[in-house]
């Protein structure tokens, strides 16, 4: 009867194992690709010469990645990013309402 339950445990632990490595590698990755973005930064604010060709193959990774990446949407943008809205239209003012029609309703006359 113990048997089952030790084959459970060792279920649990082996998708536990696959879940922190899964994990693991997808850190690995979100850091290897914000050095690459750092370095990549790094290498365009220094003056490049031709022969560079490492800064040119950081550049070429970095490009590949941001196309993969989609934007992050921005929610609240700053002021001055916002683009300038049309100023509103003037509405026409709205059309006269006709005068309401006769009241027809009269009080109910007693019955006797």
């Amino acid at each position: 009867k113990t048997r089952p339950l030790v084959s459970l445990q060792k279920k649990g632990a082996s998708e536990m194992e696959v879940e922190s490595y899964l994990l693991a590698l997808l850190l690995i990755n979100a850091l290897t690709f914000s050095q690459l973005n750092l370095a990549v930064e790094a290498a365009e604010s220094v003056p490049l010469s031709p022969s560079d060709d490492f800064s040119k193959e950081l550049k070429a990774l970095s490009r590949r990645s941001r196309r993969i990446t989609p934007p992050s949407p921005r929610i609240n943008a700053p002021v001055h990013f916002r683009k300038k809205s049309p100023p509103p239209s003037p509405r026409p003012p709205p059309p006269p309402r006709s005068p309401p029609p006769p009241c027809r309703w009269r009080p109910p006359t007693p019955f006797g």
